[in-house]
Order: structure tokens, then C-alpha cells, then sequence
């Protein structure tokens, strides 16, 4: 199993989704797979990110996503990011 490690700006970004009524049930097992290195369901879209090394983002919902680093030789997930498009990339 691998630890979860979370970034500040993430735990902000949490508050954030909770504010706007996100249910935050949803993206716990996905978090949950990801520290079990599970596969994830189909419609994560679970993809690397172009052009940074170890750091994936997966769909949790309509125009909600996550961005985590994955150090399997460390043993941990950062959680980076979560929140829509625009939020992420603007």
C-alpha cells in the first residue's frame, strides 16, 4: 500500500469543491484505489500528464478532476490538485 501524502493547495482545493456542493464520498475510494494500486474504473480516464514525469490526472466526475504524483520507489501518492478544468489549468 502507498502512502497518501496531500499538498496544501490540495486540501485547499478540497474546501473549495465542498463549498460548491461536490460530494466529497466520491472521490475517497478513488483515493482509496490509488493507495492499493488498483486499477481504476474506466471512467477516471486515468492518464499521465505530458511533459511531467510521475504525475497523472483522473476524472472524478462532470468537470471534476484530480492531479497526483505517483512515487512507487518512495511508496507514496501526492495529491496535488482536484477541482474542474478551469480551476486546474486557467
Amino acid at each position: 500500500m502507498l502512502k497518501i501524502r496531500i499538498t496544501e493547495q490540495f486540501a485547499l482545493d478540497v474546501e473549495t469543491q465542498k463549498a460548491l456542493g461536490q460530494d466529497l464520498d466520491r472521490i475517497k475510494p478513488i483515493i482509496e484505489d490509488l493507495a492499493h494500486q488498483r486499477e481504476l474504473p474506466l471512467y477516471c480516464c486515468d492518464n499521465p500528464i505530458p511533459g511531467t514525469w510521475g504525475r497523472w490526472n483522473c476524472k472524478i466526475g462532470f468537470d471534476w478532476w484530480l492531479l497526483y504524483k505517483c512515487d512507487a520507489m518512495a511508496g507514496t501518492i501526492t495529491l496535488e490538485r482536484t477541482g474542474s478544468v478551469k480551476d486546474l489549468f486557467e
